[in-house]
């Protein structure tokens, strides 16, 4: 019997054995791949107990995949909080400052 798991146990998994990510767009971008290869102009999709092995839903733009679920489960584990930590610690290190500007639309 294959173990029953979701999109935020594949999501928390990548996150802890990447120990860190710099950007939601990267963390969705390998949990994409978790899920799909592409290979030249084929694109195959791994399956779990016949679900696709992410349980995530992809959209593909020519920027890299989104997921609505990924977003969804960083931003209620506050992961997107940690994340942003570790890009703003990385920055300093690096020598850059880093300014925050509210845009509205």
């Amino acid at each position: 019997m294959m173990p029953d798991y979701g999109v935020r146990d594949v999501v928390l998994y990548v996150a802890k054995k990447l120990r860190c990510f710099y950007s939601v767009s990267k963390l969705t971008s390998i949990v994409f791949l978790a899920q799909y290869d592409v290979e030249r102009r084929n694109v195959y999709e791994y399956r779990c107990g016949g679900r696709p092995l992410a349980r995530a839903e992809f959209c593909v733009w020519s920027s890299g995949p989104i997921s609505d679920e990924v977003r969804g489960v960083l931003e209620s584990e506050r992961l997107s909080d940690y994340m942003g930590h570790l890009l703003h610690t990385y920055l300093r290190a690096e020598g850059f400052s880093l300014t925050t500007r509210e845009v509205c639309i």
